[in-house]
């Protein structure tokens, strides 16, 4: 009977555990831009291209950027103006009134000005935020990368976000390595250390009851 209770209560506890992390998935894919056609050193996409995986091209173009310089992760980048102010989005699964945070690195095209190049991040239903690179001192070599977060709260059961090149010329900001991770409620939270309590209290409950059958 004790350990019929003590496998309960395990299962209980496990449950309580793995509620929260598979609520808190969002489906988002090539945050890296690793996937999509090989674009050499660098090569143009227009808007409603399909060249890029998971992505909608919007604007004017964009440059998918590979060995034409250094990525912060792995080889691929985009430069967010092509040969005007272009844009990329992507839309994905979330939970509505759930807040979420977007990181990604932001560096600038150093080849032409002007050289603080200016970008804008969206996301369904949310303020956008405008975020600044000056590419003065950087190179194809060192491109300075920086990391930028972006909050919003999801407003539906699916979330497009968006990010737009305010730079008008060929030499725009450019971005890589984009994640997005769900930010846990405080009522989950609270679950989570509820479940870690109670299997810590089913340990010492089966490490008394083999001392005792010893």
């Amino acid at each position: 009977m004790l350990v019929a209770k003590i496998r309960s209560a395990s299962l209980v506890g496990l449950a309580i555990i793995s509620v929260p992390s598979a609520a808190f998935g969002a489906a988002f894919v090539n945050g890296g831009f690793e996937t999509g056609t090989d674009p050499g050193a660098s090569t143009k996409l227009n808007a409603g291209s399909a060249d890029l995986w998971g992505w909608t091209i919007g604007g004017n173009s964009v440059d998918y950027v590979g060995s034409g310089w250094a990525a912060m992760e792995g080889t691929r980048s985009i430069d967010l103006s092509g040969i005007g102010a272009g844009n990329i989005a992507q839309t994905f699964t979330t939970v509505a009134g759930r807040n979420y945070t977007v990181t990604f690195f932001l560096a600038g095209n150093p080849d032409a000005g002007p050289m603080v190049k200016t970008i804008r991040t969206s996301a369904t239903g949310n303020a956008a935020q405008v975020d600044h690179f000056d590419a003065t001192s950087h190179s194809h070599g060192a491109m300075g990368w920086a990391p930028i977060t972006y909050a919003f709260k999801a407003s539906g059961t699916s979330t497009t976000l968006r990010f737009a090149s305010l730079n008008e010329g060929s030499a725009g900001p450019v971005i890589d390595n984009v994640s997005i991770a769900s930010v846990p409620e405080a009522t989950s939270w609270s679950m989570m250390l509820a479940g870690f309590g109670m299997l810590g209290s089913i340990l010492r409950l089966r490490r008394r009851t083999t001392s005792a059958l010893a």
